[in-house]
């Protein structure tokens, strides 16, 4: 048999990528004179999430070629049709990860939308359902591009920023996501009042 079967481990992609999107945040908070213990936190969390979301939806990588490699045309690895091809778990599954999204971005952006949310939450998803198909069509990586997980992931989007919107509706809870927020502003529109930083 001619062929290679093996796997791209996460540790050396997620690592260096987590710490330049570290680095990024912090050197951003220190160009805008906004250190504080709080928003380094949010730095800290959102990497992690960006890192724990690559690890869910990507690595490890299988790769597999030769006669190791997936016979399987690559129409038939794609998922065309929405919600009567759902899978309830994976739905609910991929709803979940991406509701920590949609609580951060309000407080990484300025005036941020619930438009906004969505599309970037969609966006997000397309970017992560494209490359696990298109690494399945060439290194068999046995990932599957589903039109149901652009649904799901726009749908947990959305959850997660309007859980956050109803929590700060209470003053000293919008209080506080000001302080964890990398600005100076109200999450939401219009442009927000400003606060201490």
């Amino acid at each position: 048999m001619s062929g290679t079967l093996t796997s791209l481990s996460a540790g050396p992609v997620v690592a260096p990528l987590a710490l330049i999107g570290a680095t990024a945040g912090v050197v951003t908070l220190v160009r805008r004179r906004l250190v504080t213990p709080a928003r380094l936190v949010t730095v800290g969390l959102t990497t992690v999430y960006g890192a724990a979301v690559l690890m869910l939806t990507l690595l490890p990588l299988k790769i597999a070629t030769g006669d190791y490699a997936n016979r399987v045309p690559w129409f038939d690895k794609v998922s065309f049709i929405p919600v009567l091809t759902i899978d309830l778990r994976t739905f609910v599954l991929n709803v979940a990860m991406m509701v920590p999204l949609g609580v951060l971005l309000p407080l990484l952006r300025r005036s941020c939308r619930w438009t906004t949310a969505l599309g970037i939450g969609v966006a997000a998803s397309a970017v992560i359902e494209t490359a696990q198909g298109l690494t399945d069509i060439f290194v068999s990586s046995g990932r599957t591009c589903d039109v149901n997980d652009l649904i799901a992931n726009g749908l947990g989007t959305i959850l997660g920023y309007w859980l956050l919107r109803i929590v700060t509706v209470v003053p000293s809870v919008a209080a506080l996501a000001i302080r964890f927020a990398l600005h100076t502003e109200s999450p939401w529109e219009p442009a927000g009042v400003p606060s201490a930083a």
